[in-house]
């Protein structure tokens, strides 16, 4: 009897090599199996099934494979702010006078305060 594969076996394997202009991407984990299939440079070499697990190998171009930095902290700040502004720019521009003079509880409202800052000192927080 084949049982599923545990999570500590459900792993993604990249190879490649200078002499050749691909990689292969050997993986079981589904969530990399599907942003690979909708992929338009990915080609599925084959797939299987390992109990109810998936797995599957693809091609794809060795520059589409690229390692990233995480934001920093104050990039964040930055981001949250910056959607924050967008936020109240779109609905300062709704038309209602309630939007403009109730716009930090509005925000709060439909989700878009993160509790860190007050809307007016953005600019001071990120140094600018």
């Amino acid at each position: 009897m084949v049982t599923s594969l545990t999570a500590g076996e459900r792993e993604t394997v990249v190879n490649g090599c200078d002499a050749d202009g691909h990689i292969t991407v050997w993986t079981a984990q589904r969530p990399l199996i599907t942003k690979l299939r909708k992929l338009a440079c990915a080609e599925l070499v084959e797939e299987g099934r390992h109990g109810t697990s998936a797995w599957a190998r693809f091609t794809l171009p060795a520059a589409a494979l690229s390692f990233r930095n995480p934001a920093s902290a104050a990039r964040r700040a930055q981001m949250r702010q910056a959607a924050l502004r967008d936020a109240a720019a779109v609905m300062a521009n709704e038309g209602s006078g309630l939007n403009r003079i109730y716009l930090p509880e509005s925000l709060t409202a439909r989700g878009y305060d993160d509790g860190t800052l007050e809307i007016g000192q953005a600019s001071q927080a990120i140094g600018r």
